[in-house]
């Protein structure tokens, strides 16, 4: 047998996993591109100039109170570097620990336990800030926004703070193209007649595609809220392949994305194979950390259109989800936009497996239609691509599936 390590457990424990295979199978994996860790003096540099706004520490000068809006823990961004920062320029604008809240944009996802928090923003900021989860159903603000007939409520933390910062990390996004900049408003601290409404449009088609941002409706409404609302900055980060930043982007809630959003189509540029293979495998490293999070491995498949994997193949989505299934509350059995699974359009005709240790077949049942199979043992994935295969399989494997976009 021959085998292929993959990166597995992203946020609990970043380990290896071993996938075997036939010896005599063609096996290859496409990374991306990648890039190096940044140092600190880039990170300094980041920071002291950012994108068409003055510094934090000019912004900050004059104001009593600040709100810092930040990713949660399904994106893959450590956060501790990038709010030492923050905290560093508002301290020289005359701004106190005591006047500072931490705000988790969760959507509709869950919220965030100590433990996820030291994570995700390092111990010395947890044990020193107000850091609240965002609540779709609460503590919400009207803005006199409204987009269609629904009124845009914002979580009031974040609304009544004088000075408005969002954290996000820019990766490839089915729908707005690319996540980060505005989206941590909206949906991130939005109400949930707006997220319902946001995921709506997207099913009736106000979209663009991976990697499409200019021209992308949705990204244009976003970005309009989070300007019409008063963000005053945005720090937009790129990651490696290991989770490390790659780029720091600082500035205006547009511009500093857009800066951002070209280095991320570079670092998480991916060839792919020149003729169809038999078997596709999408691992969903960096975002495999629960099941709702695992249709983000299919963007390297979707970036890449037809031609990835032939008629008769096979596209197999690999997942620790160490949490399990996870929680959305639009989605889950019950909630407002749950709908029984049905066969994804984008796949055709072509067979979907998935392989993860961690989630059962009541799990699987709540996202997956039923012609679509699980695995939670590795060596039952190869068995039965044995009994399809004789020999001479082509296999190609994308180890980060969920950064990876195909070469244009």
């Amino acid at each position: 047998m021959q085998k292929i390590n993959i990166p597995w457990q992203a946020w609990y424990g970043d380990e290896v996993f071993g996938l075997k295979f036939p010896k005599d199978w063609n096996v290859q994996a496409y990374k991306m591109k990648d890039a190096e860790e940044i140092g600190q003096q880039e990170l300094k540099e980041a920071f002291t100039n950012p994108i068409n706004t003055a510094t934090i520490t000019e912004m900050a000068n004059g104001k009593k109170t600040v709100a810092i809006a930040v990713e949660d823990i399904t994106r893959p961004s450590p956060l501790a570097d990038i709010l030492c920062k923050i905290i560093q320029q508002l301290q020289e604008g005359n701004i106190h620990d005591e006047d500072v809240k931490i705000i988790v944009s969760t959507g509709g996802h869950r919220p965030l336990l100590r433990d996820d928090l030291i994570k995700k923003l390092g111990k010395d900021i947890v044990e020193r800030f107000d850091i609240y989860n965002h609540n779709p159903f609460e503590n919400l603000v009207d803005t006199g926004i409204t987009l269609g007939k629904i009124p845009v409520r914002i979580n009031r933390f974040f609304m009544e703070s004088e000075l408005k910062i969002v954290v996000g990390t820019i990766v490839p996004h089915a729908f707005a193209g690319f996540s980060g900049g505005g989206k941590i408003i909206l949906p991130g601290l939005s109400g949930i007649e707006l997220l319902e409404r946001s995921h709506k449009f997207v099913m009736m088609g106000l979209r663009g595609g991976i990697g499409e941002v200019e021209g992308n409706r949705f990204r244009e409404e976003v970005e309009d809220v989070a300007k019409r609302i008063g963000v005053d900055m945005g720090i937009n980060l790129v990651v490696n392949s290991k989770r490390e930043l790659a780029g720091v982007f600082v500035g205006d809630i547009v511009a500093a994305h857009r800066a951002g959003v070209q280095l991320a189509r570079t670092v998480y540029a991916t060839d792919v194979p020149s003729v169809e293979v038999d078997v596709a495998i999408l691992n969903a490293y960096p975002k495999d950390m629960e099941m709702f999070q695992i249709d983000n491995a299919f963007g390297i498949y979707r970036s890449a259109g037809k031609g990835l994997v032939n008629d008769d193949g096979v596209v197999i989505l690999t997942s620790a989800c160490t949490l399990g299934r996870g929680y959305h509350a639009l989605f889950e059995p019950g909630m407002r936009l749950h709908k029984p699974p049905v066969k994804r359009k984008f796949l055709g005709n072509k067979e979907l497996w998935v392989y993860s240790p961690n989630i059962n077949k009541a799990d699987f049942a709540t996202l997956f239609w039923d012609g679509y199979l699980l695995f939670n043992r590795w060596d039952d994935v190869i068995e039965r691509l044995e009994s399809r295969y004789k020999k001479n399989c082509q296999v190609a494997i994308f180890p980060y599936s969920s950064l990876q976009i195909a070469k244009g």
